[in-house]
């Protein structure tokens, strides 16, 4: 169906329910008040499109666009808008409860008093999003960005926003605490692999180990001075030498985790020259050879300090 054919059919009220316009180009249709329920708009271009109003309960909005789109008052309840593009929509006040909106962008897209409850926004991109009085209740934010967004009014009971992304513009309601920010980039492919290799060595649990080992050893060792006879400060010595262990070990574990970290850096510099020499990409080698020796100097330092154990 074209699109002047479809702007007649809802000018005349025709009854649109699983209608397929799957990839249908209908920028800037007047669809105003049509019955689009469990239609199939997968991948339409509803750019500009006017929907104010709309009945699209259950639709197939997957991949759509809907950039500029005029959606006041739309029912979109339960309707798969994953991946739709919303860029600078005007849903105002339009239903959304349990809508799938899972990495969608509605950035910059008004949602003044929608209804979000139980909707999926994982992944959505709402930064500089409208969203004052929006009711969200139950709804999924995980890994949402919400960078500039006005959220003043909404309510968020029950809201799951765990890893959501915010900034110091994100204005929160009255009394919300926002959760707290990490930040955890992806693990590459060079830190797998270390990974990989620390649980074949025992990693920084190992160097540990040995390090209490180490020290327990040295504690029981004889005084070079055998023939010294004992005195009272070597009593006393003694005394606050074993209420100082823990100190120590404490200590020992610290300057082990700098040689395990050494040796990451070492591990990943070999790789990369190994990488380098395999693509005989010599402009690049000098590099990689100074991250090898700046890891072996730091490895170096760090041994030299833990040597007093």
């Amino acid at each position: 169906m074209k699109k002047k054919e479809l702007e007649e059919a809802v000018a005349a009220g025709k009854d649109l329910t699983y209608a397929n316009l799957e990839g249908a180009d209908l920028k800037g249709a007047d669809l105003t008040g049509a019955n689009l329920r469990r239609a199939n708009l997968r991948g339409a271009n509803l750019e500009g499109a006017n929907l104010e109003g709309a009945n699209l309960a259950g639709a197939n909005l997957i991949k759509a666009n809907l950039r500029s789109a005029d959606l006041r008052h739309a029912n979109l309840v339960n309707a798969n808008l994953t991946y739709a593009n919303l860029y600078n929509a005007d849903l105002t006040g339009a239903n959304l409860a349990d809508a799938k909106l899972a990495d969608a962008k509605p950035t910059g897209a008004t949602l003044n008093g929608a209804d979000l409850r139980g909707a999926d926004l994982s992944g959505a991109n709402l930064g500089y999003a409208d969203l004052r009085g929006a009711d969200l209740r139950g709804a999924d934010l995980t890994r949402a960005k919400l960078e500039v967004a006005d959220l003043r009014g909404a309510k968020l009971e029950g809201a799951d926003l765990t890893a959501v992304g915010f900034d110091g513009n994100t204005i929160w309601p009255d009394n919300f605490k926002p959760p707290v920010r990490h930040h955890r980039p992806p693990a590459s492919r060079a830190r797998r692999d270390l990974d990989h290799q620390r649980r074949r060595t025992g990693g920084e649990a190992g160097c540990k180990q040995k390090a209490r080992t180490m020290n327990t050893t040295k504690k029981r060792s004889p005084s070079m001075h055998t023939n010294e006879p004992t005195t009272r400060a070597d009593e006393t010595h003694g005394d606050s030498e074993g209420r100082g262990s823990s100190a120590v070990d404490r200590c020992a574990e610290e300057l082990c985790a700098q040689l395990a970290q050494a040796k990451d850096a070492l591990i990943i510099a070999n790789a990369s020259m190994d990488k380098l020499i395999a693509l005989r990409y010599t402009r690049d080698g000098a590099t990689a050879r100074d991250s090898i020796r700046l890891a072996l100097a730091e490895l170096s330092s760090a041994a030299h300090v833990a040597s007093w154990l």
